[in-house]
């Protein structure tokens, strides 16, 4: 019989799974010590824009949705590689315990395996409606002077035309320590805001702050990051994104321009809605829920 799942929905639409980890501390002390070695399965450290380091599976067939039965095949010569196969695993099998949980509490339409009809990808395969990506691991910097290590913003990436793809529709982090100072996720969401701090082996499900899913009332999901000091944040993260087949303008413009001179446009369209609308970096004129 399968024991119930340890969740606390911390603010409506926002849960935290806890004790899914079998040796959380053990996950932790793998992810610390990896720098790339040959007899692992990740990669060196990465800049991770100015936030911190991330790293990778170095697997042949790594893609952005790294499936568990991918995982599953790979063949280990080492301990080391043993150890961050597994880790890998427990981190997919999390991931899907805890949103599948999540999906059907919050009554998401959701079918993992429908596919969207007439789409087909560049390679004229099928195209599904759900997708998953991740994981992605990282680590953040310590001591960023910044009053944010991370701005308020959504991981649904914000377009003043709507392209076709997949979009960033729930969230979830992994957070492997809480040995830091430091380092609170903080939302925003109809005129609240709500803080919380991670505990080690926390893995935190929420809205990515699609315009048209999940939402608060009127109200996107918006969340920051606070700095930490003394030690790394370390953590996961995976996201379920959603197929949208783009505004109608955006498919003019493309026959307008053409295909590609469209795409070419979009680096100086995207920066200048950037630079118009840039993220919040304060939640002041919210009303703090504690």
């Amino acid at each position: 019989m399968t024991e119930p799942l340890n969740v606390i929905e911390i603010y409506p639409k926002i849960f935290v799974y806890k004790g899914l980890f079998k040796d959380i501390d053990k996950t932790y002390s793998l992810l610390k010590e990896s720098q790339g070695e040959e007899d692992g399965l990740f990669s060196p450290w990465s800049p991770w824009s100015r936030f911190g380091e991330y790293i990778n599976p170095i697997f042949k067939t790594y893609s952005d949705n790294l499936k568990i039965e991918h995982v599953e095949k790979v063949a280990t010569s080492t301990e080391k590689q043993e150890e961050h196969k597994q880790v890998l695993l427990e981190i997919l099998n999390n991931f899907m315990t805890a949103t599948k949980d999540y999906i059907a509490k919050n009554n998401v339409d959701f079918d993992e395996n429908r596919l969207m009809p007439d789409i087909k990808d560049e390679r004229g395969n099928d195209v599904k409606e759900w997708e998953y990506t991740g994981p992605s691991i990282a680590r953040y910097k310590i001591d960023i002077e910044d009053p944010l290590a991370m701005t308020y913003h959504t991981d649904y990436i914000r377009e003043p035309i709507v392209s076709p793809g997949h979009k960033f529709a729930i969230t979830a982090l992994t957070y492997f320590n809480d040995d830091y100072e430091g380092g609170e996720i903080d939302f925003i969401a109809n005129g609240e805001a709500y803080m919380y701090k991670p505990e080690a082996g926390d893995l935190l499900v929420f809205p990515s702050g699609h315009p048209e899913f999940l939402m608060s009332e009127e109200s996107i999901y918006l969340h920051g990051v606070m700095p930490v000091s003394h030690n790394s944040k370390y953590l996961s993260r995976m996201y379920w994104t959603k197929y949208s087949v783009g505004a109608s303008e955006w498919l003019e413009n493309e026959e307008k321009f053409g295909k590609e001179k469209w795409k070419e446009m979009q680096q100086d369209i995207m920066q200048k809605f950037r630079d118009e609308n840039p993220n919040r970096n304060n939640a002041d004129k919210e009303r703090r829920i504690k």
